[in-house]
């Protein structure tokens, strides 16, 4: 695992690879995080590359990134599939969006409190990484005042090795990915409950 953490004129970058799918999967997980400075944003990044050759094996590229919510957070989908509406016991409302990656609601279990497991819920978006070699996200706050999801900004870019990575604001269209969108898919791993079983599945 390595990670490395930026201060931004607008937030703080982070930035986090872990090989633990290579032996399997052939793949490396990358992940990137943008925190803006008054914590109401966060934009997130997931990369998939092949850990060894040109290409991730076809038979296993299946990925599944999930985002296991608090019990007290209500969560339903907007309309366009692809992002959903989060309501904290406060009543404000925080906007998930996938953009052009479609978000589904499951169910979870919630193990940290000391009443012992209680039901929950997650947001999961599935893909296969020899398609989609890149899932952007964000988690941002309703408000008057402030930027929401939905609201253009202005896009950040970091330097990883040779390549330039991209995170996607709010309302900007899908970019291609370096070496066209045909690259890792990435699901495998653990099955949350209602999970049906099936292909090997890498779950992040």
């Amino acid at each position: 695992v390595t990670v490395v953490r930026e201060e931004q004129p607008d937030g703080v970058l982070l930035r986090a690879s872990q090989d633990g799918y290579a032996d399997i999967f052939n793949v490396v997980h990358q992940r990137v995080l943008v925190l803006s400075t008054d914590g109401r944003r966060l934009d997130g990044e997931d990369l998939f590359t092949p850990a060894s050759g040109q290409a991730i094996p076809a038979d296993r590229d299946q990925f599944a990134l999930r985002f296991h919510l608090h019990p007290s957070i209500k969560a339903n989908r907007v309309a366009d599939g692809h992002s959903a509406m989060l309501l904290m016991p406060s009543k404000e409302a925080w906007i998930f969006n996938a953009y052009d990656d479609r978000v589904d609601l499951e169910e979870s279990v919630y193990l940290a409190g000391p009443a012992g497991p209680r039901r929950t819920l997650q947001l999961v978006i599935y893909g296969r990484a020899r398609k989609i070699m890149r899932v952007q996200w964000t988690f941002a706050a309703q408000s008057a005042s402030g930027p929401a999801a939905g609201t253009p900004r202005r896009p950040i870019r970091r330097r990883s090795g040779r390549q330039t990575v991209r995170l996607r604001r709010p309302g900007e269209a899908a970019a291609q990915p370096v070496g066209a969108r045909g690259g890792v898919d990435g699901r495998a791993g653990d099955r949350c409950p209602g999970e049906a079983e099936g292909a090997d599945r890498v779950s992040l």
